[in-house]
């Protein structure tokens, strides 16, 4: 519920490991129980415009030892995503990831 207007969103597919895009908020968090994904509805919803988008996406794995986000340069690296739904990085994660999408 922090996103704001003007925020820029990296979308990291969990599945694959792979960072799909950035996204930018157009408008500010809101709540809706329609189900739009099987398996559960996630009501806390804002939307986005499309920045920039990689069919194939980047590895996330390839980004580790240059993201300051993963502290944890070894095996152990997946466990600063995992059970978070967002995590801020910093601007200079945020320009290495841009720069290669």
């Amino acid at each position: 519920m922090q996103v704001e207007p003007g925020d820029r969103l990296v979308m990291y597919v969990i599945g694959e490991k792979r960072i799909k895009g950035i996204y930018e908020a157009v408008s500010k968090p809101y709540e809706d129980e329609t189900e739009i994904f099987h398996g559960g509805v996630y009501p806390y919803r804002v939307k986005l415009r499309q920045v920039k988008e990689s069919e194939r996406g980047i590895d996330i794995r390839e980004l580790v030892p240059e993201l300051e986000l993963f502290k944890r340069k070894d095996a152990k690296w997946a466990a600063t995503l995992q059970g978070k739904v967002m995590i801020k990085i910093t601007e200079r994660d945020y320009k290495i990831i841009e720069g290669k999408i």
